[in-house]
């Protein structure tokens, strides 16, 4: 029996005819998984960025207002609640890039303040918002014995990115394996200055 083996297995390692067809039918698969995994991977740090520096531009706009009454009305939050000035504002200039309440080209189009149908990235998905919160922490400190106060603010989401939503149908085998989504944390820090 195993000198049956061992022939059919020297005759089929002398036997070259084919040898190519057989390499490429092992190695293919792998290759196409590998360059998958490269795009997708890709596609999330693209998104990730884009979403910073998103938020970098918020952070820094809050970071530049005041809490007080009584300096530009640009800067106050139009809910007027008191807890983080210029936060609409803030939303508004990350998503959209500018101030403008007319604006309605996004930074990215599946990165949006409300959730709706996706007509503006070529698919009818539902996209989810993804709400940015922002916080002012006092951080104190001692430096060479003196109490130093240090106001931060902090601009960070949650983003829902869909797993090969780009090729989706021909990829099948990520939902196979479960990832549909993945959760991307995004979030800035800024020195809180004021005007």
């Amino acid at each position: 029996m195993i000198r049956r083996v061992n022939s059919i297995l020297e005759r089929f390692r002398r036997d070259t005819q084919g040898a190519v067809l057989t390499e490429a039918l092992i190695a293919v698969p792998f290759i196409v998984f590998f360059a998958g995994g490269i795009l997708e991977f890709g596609s999330i740090f693209w998104e990730k960025q884009i979403i910073e520096t998103g938020l970098r531009d918020a952070a820094r706009f809050v970071a530049r207002c005041q809490s007080a009454e009584t300096f530009n009305a640009a800067c106050r939050d139009k809910a007027n609640d008191g807890t983080v000035a210029g936060k609409t504002v803030a939303a508004r200039i990350a998503f959209y890039g500018t101030a403008d309440e007319d604006a309605t080209a996004l930074r990215w189009c599946r990165w949006r303040p409300v959730a709706a149908l996706d007509g503006a990235c070529g698919t009818a998905k539902a996209l989810l918002a993804a709400p940015i919160t922002f916080e002012i922490v006092d951080r104190s400190m001692v430096v060479n014995g003196t109490p130093v106060s240090q106001k931060v603010v902090t601009a960070r989401t949650n983003y829902q990115h869909q797993v090969m939503s780009f090729l989706a149908p021909a990829w099948p085998i990520f939902g196979w394996a479960g990832l549909e989504t993945i959760t991307v944390q995004a979030f800035h820090e800024e020195r809180y200055l004021g005007w």
